[in-house]
């Protein structure tokens, strides 16, 4: 059995923040392998200070708060 949870939300890097989409796929992976919330912060900054602050702020936040939902579920044993 797979959960799956659909969050109604635009979660992306805008094409106009990162135009690199080899650099682009290397950012999600990170996210997605991110253990803790320190370690996402650390990446958010990063970001910023290699491309500046997001052109799409809301999305980048969704990322981050379905990056911490993810993460919060695996703990709880809610996904493997």
């Amino acid at each position: 059995m797979q959960t799956v949870i659909d969050l109604p939300v635009e979660a992306y890097l805008d094409g106009g923040y990162i135009e690199d989409a080899m650099y682009k796929i290397e950012v999600y992976q990170k996210i997605a392998a991110v253990q803790t919330d320190e370690d996402l912060d650390a990446l958010l900054d990063e970001l910023i200070d290699r491309f500046g602050e997001p052109t799409a702020p809301v999305p980048v936040c969704s990322i981050s708060r379905a990056s911490k939902m993810r993460r919060g579920s695996l703990m709880h044993g809610a996904l493997r």
